[in-house]
């Protein structure tokens, strides 16, 4: 019987199955068996040497970035409503102002104008684009206000 194992076993060690090999000589107690098993430990020690400690570094670098890919997204997520709120209204204001040559009375009048317009034409500023620096933003506002229908004071 433990011949008959012994071969099998030789068998799968030709064909790279180490795994089965080895599950085959565990049964069979005899020194040589315990020698095949030792061989085939080292065989595929030696074909993997570092197989484990490399998933393990790929699986720490993997949960780090998916670490930082989260807290860059809930910081971006983290801004405060009335912030923006104050921003979008603010511009509204200097759009306004853009208009009358940014003067100290034009300014008032802007600002009040946006205090009290701002809730009714909120949706309306989330569609305009935001241009890429101050400027550009507030002639962008002024633009798709006047073309939205909106009347400055």
């Amino acid at each position: 019987m433990s011949k008959a194992k012994m071969e099998a076993a030789k068998e799968l060690i030709q064909e790279k199955k180490y795994a089965e090999a080895r599950a085959i000589l565990k049964t069979v107690d005899h020194p040589t068996a315990a020698e095949w098993v030792a061989k085939i430990d080292e065989r595929v020690k030696a074909e993997h040497p570092k197989s484990g400690k490399k998933r393990t570094l790929i699986a720490v670098g993997a949960t780090i970035a998916l670490l930082l890919i989260a807290a860059i997204l809930y910081l971006k997520l983290q801004v405060e409503p009335g912030v923006v709120a104050i921003t979008d209204k603010m511009y509204v204001s200097l759009a306004c102002s853009s208009s009358h040559g940014y003067d100290k009375a034009a300014s008032d009048t802007c600002n009040a104008w946006a205090e009290r317009t701002y809730p009714k034409i909120q949706q309306t500023i989330r569609s305009c684009p935001e241009g890429h620096d101050y400027d550009t933003r507030i002639a962008l506002l002024h633009e798709c206000l006047t073309k939205s229908g909106i009347v400055f004071p």
